[in-house]
């Protein structure tokens, strides 16, 4: 039975005895003793015993207002999670294209973040999402759209992460950007739960293979109650 709590336990004395130049049991006998095979086991569960145990603030904001919540949050290297209450069709531009005179022409908000990733583009009654987590566990956006994924594909059948995106069937169902400073990863995704592929389009351009979709068997309210499950 594996004992995540004294495997980590054992691998802090591990690393405060290799720091005073002491000889040690190898970090892999140590986690094996509290039943991991190997140490990618360890380290999968070892970031969920973190997050487990790190307390998260939580807020709800307008999109107007997240970019500057996230970076107090990035600054601090606080754990935190954001959902943005969007009540109108916004967008989030981190390094990718975005056509500026549609935005304009239409009046549409664009929050700029410092994140790799590309734009998405928010409407009311989708689930916008900020997550930052200090640099101590090491986490990945990968890892954050694993664990979305894992949760979707009990209602909606197989999710696929496809680098920055969550895809069904291959139409893209998230898109997310993330950001990385020595305190904090921090990221941003947005789930689709109605048709807004013409939108996308006008605002994004070309779907570069990828057409938009969208979520069909499982809520905003549940989506939204399961992060702070898990991360409350």
């Amino acid at each position: 039975m594996k004992d995540i709590e004294n495997a980590y336990k054992s691998e802090m004395e591990y690393k405060r005895l290799r720091a005073d130049g002491i000889k040690t049991l190898d970090l892999l006998d140590r986690v094996q003793e509290y039943g991991f095979d190997t140490l990618e086991e360890y380290f999968n569960d070892k970031i969920d015993y973190q997050i487990k145990n790190t307390p998260f603030t939580f807020q709800e904001v307008y999109p107007e207002n997240a970019a500057e919540e996230m970076m107090k949050m990035i600054s601090k290297g606080e754990a935190g999670l954001l959902l943005m209450n969007t009540d109108k069709t916004v967008v989030y531009h981190g390094d990718g294209y975005y056509n500026k005179e549609y935005c304009v022409e239409h009046n549409i908000p664009v929050i700029e973040y410092l994140t790799i990733g590309g734009t998405l583009v928010a409407s009311s009654g989708e689930l916008s999402i900020g997550v930052c987590i200090p640099r101590d566990i090491d986490v990945s956006l990968d890892w954050l759209l694993h664990k979305i994924a894992d949760y979707l594909s009990q209602y909606e059948g197989e999710v696929i992460v496809d680098k920055n995106d969550l895809l069904i069937n291959g139409n893209k169902i998230c898109g997310a950007a993330v950001y990385k400073d020595d305190k904090s990863f921090s990221a941003v995704a947005q789930l689709s739960f109605d048709d807004k592929s013409e939108l996308i389009r006008n605002i994004c351009g070309a779907n570069k293979g990828k057409n938009p979709s969208w979520l069909t068997n499982v809520t905003r309210e549940q989506c939204r109650e399961a992060l702070k499950k898990w991360l409350l």
